[in-house]
């Protein structure tokens, strides 16, 4: 029997703009194994609801085509049930197909991909704002996100000219009080992020060996620092070698508690959200059942 698949285009996450969705997939998958649909999405959350349809109608896989925020909108559409993630990444960063080593806009390598169905699980991250695929965070990070979805424009270029601007505007740190399975950490950060995958996006990360399976998250705080240590943490950063940085603390964990009592702004998988109250973060190991290259080994 034909394993029923549903690919899912959100047309402003990518810089492919062009491609017609029907006839390429239909020139790569092996139409004697698949059938499949595709389908637009067409306004904020419309990507999760079209995934929990699938989800609903039997299908078995659901094909994310964009970036980390049409990947997090698939999996708040199929998490908790039998179908399985595919990817087409076409997206800005691509932090979670970067990590199972998925090379960003080649459509033809990631049909293969779902052609060879190599289906493994990978964990997932429970928030109660929704659930979370890659990477969270406070701080800085956050404060980029917002003013790279305000800008309005994709791309590596434009999240460094965010970055930058972000950067030399200031008021990027915030005070904050964090309880990580039982343990409270407390102070002033310049960032904040809790990583499932091993990366922002971009193949940029405070990360080494992070792992997508492993029933762990690697969270990583940033003290605020001076400016001659900037160079540092940039290698650190872009070079994912976190113990280069002496202003930084990274620890793993399982359940995290950001305590709040005002407006705090939080970036999760790419997606910026100002919040009031608490924000819980709860891991669950090997929960979605995701497609992944035949040769991949660690991930």
């Amino acid at each position: 029997m034909k394993k029923k698949i549903r690919f899912i285009y959100n047309p402003i996450s990518g810089i492919l703009p062009n491609v017609i969705w029907e006839d390429t997939i239909a020139a790569y998958l092996d139409l004697q194994a698949f059938e499949f649909d595709v389908t637009l999405s067409e306004y904020a959350a419309h990507t999760t609801i079209l995934a929990k349809q699938a989800a609903e109608s039997g299908y078995d896989i659901v094909c994310a085509i964009g970036g980390d925020g049409t990947v997090n909108e698939v999996i708040n559409g199929i998490a908790g049930s039998s179908v399985a993630l595919a990817i087409i990444p076409t997206g800005s960063g691509n932090g979670v197909s970067n990590h199972i080593q998925l090379k960003p806009r080649k459509i033809k390598q990631a049909i293969s991909v779902i052609n060879a169905c190599r289906i493994d699980e990978m964990d997932l991250v429970k928030t109660n704002l929704k659930w979370l695929a890659s990477v969270s965070g406070i701080g800085y990070e956050a404060h980029i996100t917002r003013r790279f979805r305000k800008s309005g424009k994709r791309g590596l270029i434009s999240y460094v000219k965010a970055a930058v601007f972000q950067f030399f505007a200031g008021k990027s740190a915030e005070s904050l009080s964090i309880d990580i399975d039982s343990k409270t950490y407390e102070g002033i950060f310049f960032m904040f992020s809790v990583f499932n995958s091993n990366q922002y996006g971009y193949n940029v990360g405070f990360t080494e060996n992070t792992s997508i399976h492993d029933g762990k998250l690697d969270i990583v705080f940033l003290k605020p620092f001076p400016i001659y240590r900037l160079p540092i943490n940039l290698a650190a950063l872009f070079l994912r070698k976190p113990k280069w940085s002496k202003d930084l603390l990274q620890i793993q964990g399982e359940q995290i508690k950001v305590k709040n009592q005002s407006e705090l702004l939080i970036q999760m998988d790419g997606d910026p959200i100002m919040v009031t109250g608490d924000v819980f973060y709860t891991l669950y190991p090997n929960y979605l059942k995701i497609i992944i290259p035949p040769h991949l080994k660690q991930w």
